[in-house]
């Protein structure tokens, strides 16, 4: 009798052990893409032309010119305007079975205005990161400015909470991994309401104030820009997989944009895609690389700057020159002009 509930215990202790277990497992998690669903003037996917309708995934690096622009959506949950000169990477896109969404944004250089969809039965996550703060949102819609030592956030509706970092010291090192896990930390948060702008820069977050007027009207036209329905988004997306062709849902417009048949574009919003705003960057004002009037040699470098570096980035790439660190990016002076980038995408640095 003793040694059958001693049995019975085990097996018992044995089942429970194997429902912690499997209770225990992280929920699998599901990348998520976004589709293009307007593209106009010069806009490009991994420097390639983009089209309405492309496909955008996790890493993919979006940018505009001059005439060009943006509106991506991710499902129902997010639509993403690019304005002109602007220039945004997909950090992550990902779901999971129930119905978790988390969307991470690295907004470079330029402006954009997120539509975040509010979803009361599932858990979203919106950041969009700059070199010098974080804005984290749910079911918002704002407009953020960045560049290198500055960004402008003016929130239409909803909540959002911005926060400056404070980036880790890098080293210049010949140890590939000296640097790995080094990231921007918060120094300091604040929660921006609706109809407030805050400008932050590097060292401090100025006093959130109000706006309306001109800058209020324009927001609020882009955010009358509807969703594409997500069964049409499944349709494109199995069209491209299939290798199908979908220029039956493309149309051109009185706006001369490339744009997705089913998107409504109110009336009163489709002058704000034909048009600058406020707080679009201009030609010239801020870029990733900013071209030198003269070349230079790796000797002009020196004698300017003195010591020069090797960088490697973690996608590849190799740059040499001066570099310093301001806020949460680095910027290399190579021969070819200036090259910012996130000190997330850093691998290596050493002497050269």
């Amino acid at each position: 009798m003793l040694i059958q509930q001693t049995r019975n215990l085990a097996l018992f202790l044995l089942l429970l052990f194997f429902a912690l277990s499997c209770g225990s497992k992280p929920e699998a998690q599901i990348t998520m893409q976004g589709i293009l669903t307007f593209v106009k003037g010069d806009a490009f996917v991994n420097g390639k032309p983009a089209k309405s309708g492309d496909i955008v995934q996790q890493s993919d690096i979006l940018t505009t010119k001059d005439n060009g622009m943006i509106i991506i959506q991710i499902r129902d949950m997010a639509m993403i305007t690019l304005r002109n000169n602007t220039q945004l990477k997909l950090e992550k896109i990902i779901g999971s079975a129930t119905g978790e969404r988390s969307v991470d944004l690295f907004l470079q250089s330029g402006t954009v205005f997120n539509k975040i969809a509010r979803k009361d039965n599932t858990v979203q996550k919106f950041q969009v990161h700059t070199p010098v703060a974080v804005a984290g949102v749910r079911g918002t819609s704002f407009a953020m400015t960045a560049s290198d030592e500055q960004i402008h956030v003016r929130l239409l509706e909803g909540n959002v909470s911005v926060s400056r970092v404070a980036a880790a010291k890098i080293e210049k090192t010949d140890k590939p991994d000296a640097n790995a896990g080094k990231s921007p930390k918060v120094a300091e948060t604040m929660e921006l309401k609706a109809g407030q702008k805050v400008e932050i820069t590097t060292s401090k977050v100025e006093k959130p104030i109000a706006f309306g007027g001109k800058e209020k009207d324009q927001l609020e036209k882009l955010n009358a820009i509807a969703f594409v329905d997500t069964k049409v988004l499944d349709e494109i997306a199995a069209k491209k997989k299939s290798g199908q062709s979908i220029e039956s849902l493309r149309k051109q417009d009185a706006l001369k944009g490339d744009t997705l048949a089913p998107l409504h574009i109110p009336t009163e919003s489709r002058e704000m895609l034909d048009q600058k705003m406020e707080f679009d960057v201009q030609p010239g004002s801020e870029s990733s690389i900013d071209p030198q009037t003269k070349k230079l040699t790796l000797e002009d470098l020196r004698q300017k700057y003195g010591k020069l570096s090797k960088i490697e980035t973690k996608d590849g790439r190799v740059y040499i020159g001066a570099f310093k660190q301001v806020g949460g990016q680095i910027q290399v002076e190579t021969v070819n002009g200036r090259v910012a980038m996130p000190v997330a995408n850093l691998k290596k640095v050493a002497r050269f």
